[in-house]
């Protein structure tokens, strides 16, 4: 049975977040497209999903710079 490897998870820290924010930003983009695309102008909801787009894709690109680098800031 294999072990468990923690560092492979401290190693890859900056691909993992990376990949989550990129998940994140993409999501957040389905959700504004269709809030602005709904039915009841009235119905706006409460989440900033523009802001959460932005932030998140900066967030991707940065932890990809990162990670393109190889972890050394």
């Amino acid at each position: 049975m294999a072990e468990f490897n923690i560092f492979f998870w401290q190693e890859n820290f900056a691909w993992i977040a990376c990949g989550v924010a990129a998940l994140i930003s993409v999501f957040a983009g389905y959700a504004d497209a269709k809030r602005q695309k709904r039915k009841n102008i009235e119905k706006v909801g409460f989440m900033p999903w523009t802001s959460i787009t932005v932030i998140a894709g900066i967030m991707a690109f940065s932890s990809l710079i990162y990670a393109l680098a190889g972890g050394q800031a």
